[in-house]
């Protein structure tokens, strides 16, 4: 039973990537918050992740400028 709640928690964990993913940093910053407790290494991924994504959607608007 307990195999199935760790596969379940490691589920609902990467969909948290949703966040950084539109909402760039501040995505990002609400993943942690989230997940800080249960996983910080997915939690500094999810940093990570949500400032590459901010820094691409700058780029590309600056681009099309």
């Amino acid at each position: 039973m307990k195999k199935k709640e760790k596969l379940r928690q490691e589920e609902a964990n990467r969909l948290l990537y949703i966040f950084p993913l539109f909402l760039g940093i501040i995505g990002g910053l609400l993943m942690y918050l989230i997940v800080v407790k249960t996983d910080p290494e997915m939690a500094k991924k999810g940093i990570v992740f949500g400032v590459l994504i901010s820094i691409v959607g700058f780029i590309l608007v600056m681009g099309l400028l």
